[in-house]
C-alpha cells in the first residue's frame, strides 16, 4: 500500500478516534494548496477561497466522529469544498455588489523534483500558457484528473457531469495541449 495513503488513513483514524488537532493541521497543511486553488476556480476570490478552505477543514473537524465511514477521503474533501462554494455563490448572487478580483495561479509547482528538472522552464511555461488557455470546463477536468490524480468517475461526480462528459473534456484538453506544443 501506498505509503501517503497509509499515512493518510492514519490521520483520518487519529481525528476521528482520538480527536487530533495534530492530525487536523497535518491534513490541512497537505491538501490546502490543493483545495484552494478548487476553490478560486469556483468562487473567483483568493479570500473568499481562503474563507472556503478554513470552513472545509471546520466541517471536517465537526464531522469527525462520522470519517472512518469515508472510504475516499480525496473525494469527500474535495465535494465539501464544491458545496461549500456553491453556497457561497447562491448567498452571492442575492448580493450583485459582492465582486472580487482574482489573479491567476500557476498549474504546477515549482518543487524541485526529478521531474521538474528533465522539463525545461520555457516547455513549462508553454505547457501553462496552453493549459490557461482551455474552456474553462475543460480545463478544471484536466488538472482535477492530471494533477490531483483524481478518476474519471470521481471528477463526473464532483462536477455533475458523466463520466464519457468528462472524458471528452479530457481528450480535448489533451488534443489542444498536443496542437500546441507541437508548434
Amino acid at each position: 500500500m501506498n505509503t501517503s495513503l497509509e499515512k493518510l488513513k492514519q490521520q483520518v483514524y487519529e481525528i476521528s478516534v482520538n480527536n487530533s488537532q495534530e492530525a487536523l493541521k497535518s491534513l490541512y497543511l497537505a491538501y490546502y494548496s490543493k483545495l484552494f486553488k478548487l476553490a478560486v476556480y469556483y468562487v473567483k476570490s483568493e479570500s473568499l477561497a481562503e474563507e472556503i478552505v478554513s470552513d472545509t477543514f471546520m466541517s471536517v473537524w465537526e464531522q469527525r466522529s462520522q470519517l472512518l465511514k469515508v472510504h475516499n477521503f480525496n473525494g469527500y474533501i474535495y465535494q465539501i469544498v464544491r458545496n461549500i462554494s456553491i453556497s457561497y455563490l447562491r448567498k452571492r448572487a442575492k448580493r450583485p455588489e459582492y465582486i472580487e478580483v482574482i489573479n491567476t495561479f500557476p498549474l504546477f509547482s515549482t518543487e524541485e523534483n526529478p521531474e521538474s528538472k528533465l522539463i525545461s522552464s520555457e516547455l513549462m511555461r508553454k505547457l501553462n500558457e496552453a493549459v490557461e488557455k482551455l474552456p474553462d470546463r475543460c480545463k478544471l477536468v484536466f488538472k482535477l484528473i492530471r494533477e490531483e490524480n483524481l478518476k474519471y468517475k470521481e471528477v463526473a461526480a464532483m462536477l455533475n457531469i458523466s463520466v464519457k462528459t468528462a472524458e471528452a473534456h479530457m481528450a480535448l484538453a489533451i488534443k489542444r495541449l498536443r496542437d500546441i506544443l507541437k508548434k
